[in-house]
């Protein structure tokens, strides 16, 4: 009886380590093999490069399988031209950018749609607003025949001469970097520039400047916030086959204060996301990979800026129409139920609460 018992126990041994091999095996078999990913964010100091580099680095630190390292780039359009012209880069990029007017064959893309771009990740609600250290500048009119310092490259720049062109004499539009925008307006030789920033509070009525721009309030003397014109956008908007035809942002404002104590009135401003692209057929386990270490790590981003405590499941979900989310994406949100929404639908959301 016990040489029976003591066969049975051996046996029983032999099957545990037998399966235990087995086990590795497969699992030696199904590890992903080492991927490497480039993350082309936007300039330094912008919000975009501070979450393109939190990104990549949660990615070294939570994935097995999965490196990434974070670049700096110039402009959103720069970088889908790039990915555009390089398909070599098509597997292994993901990108800031916006999607819209390559989608809609516009400025740098006239002529020739570029439509394989999709959305993965978005980082914030941000605003595209106007601002003057002139205190002579008060409104849009007051920039006549003055200096414009708007984005390098910029894929709002066609649609913001297209906006303000019934100011004479026009307005001069200078295509410059965003240090050369901020010290340009800074020391007066232009008469206004664009300024970022992203919501603060779900409600939208508080907002933080984005990196850059907090080192221009905290230097200028006088800081001026003019409005954008959004009736004259909203008539843009309505033309079909217009230059507002889909742009992909929306009209919003920042209620006094919103921007802290030096704005002192109601803003008007464009409202928009701030998103990562992809190409269509990247391989949707890293998307998936991806995406999944910055939604279930998002909370540790929470000291490196106060934007990112706006990193919900609703702002990382969303996304700017006509660009379409990339399917892995979309598939990731959907299994941890989440539905994504458009920016116009988000802010609706917003405005009915």
């Amino acid at each position: 009886m016990k040489k029976k018992i003591i066969s049975l126990l051996l046996c029983s041994a032999l099957l545990m380590s037998i399966f235990t091999i087995c086990d590795r095996a497969f699992a030696a078999d199904t590890k992903h093999e080492p991927v490497e990913v480039e993350i082309y964010a936007y300039q330094m100091g912008s919000t975009p490069y501070l979450a393109g580099m939190a990104w990549a680095d949660l990615i070294n630190k939570h994935s097995d399988w999965l490196k990434a390292v974070c670049v700096e780039s110039i402009s959103s359009v720069g970088n889908e031209l790039m990915i555009r012209d390089n398909p070599d880069m098509r597997g292994h990029t993901v990108y800031y950018g916006v999607g819209d007017a390559a989608y809609r064959g516009v400025n740098q893309f006239a002529g020739n749609p570029y439509k394989r771009s999709k959305h993965v990740l978005n980082v914030s609600l941000g605003l595209n607003g106007m601002i003057t250290c002139n205190p002579e500048v008060k409104t849009v009119e007051d920039m006549a025949g003055k200096i414009f310092a708007q984005y390098s490259n910029g894929a709002i720049n066609k649609f913001v001469i297209a906006l303000l062109s019934y100011v004479t004499p026009v307005i001069r539009f200078e295509d410059m970097d965003a240090n050369q925008r901020f010290e340009s307006t800074l020391a007066k030789r232009s008469a206004a520039t664009f300024f970022g920033g992203s919501a603060l509070t779900p409600d939208l009525k508080q907002w933080s400047p984005d990196p850059n721009c907090s080192e221009v309030m905290a230097r200028a003397e006088y800081i001026g916030f003019i409005n954008i014109p959004h009736d004259r956008m909203k008539a843009l908007r309505s033309e079909v086959g217009g230059p507002f035809e889909g742009f992909y942002q929306v009209p919003g404002t920042i209620p006094a204060g919103g921007m802290g104590s030096r704005q002192t009135e109601d803003w008007n401003v464009f409202f928009n996301n701030s998103a990562f692209l992809a190409d269509q057929d990247m391989d949707p386990e890293v998307i998936r990979e991806m995406l999944r270490i910055f939604a279930e790590h998002a909370d540790e981003l929470a000291d490196l800026h106060p934007i990112f405590n706006m990193l919900t499941n609703d702002i990382m979900s969303m996304y700017a129409e006509p660009v379409e989310m990339h399917p892995a994406a979309q598939a990731y949100w959907e299994s941890i139920g989440v539905t994504p929404k458009t920016i116009v639908q988000f802010v609706e959301s917003v405005k009915s609460k």
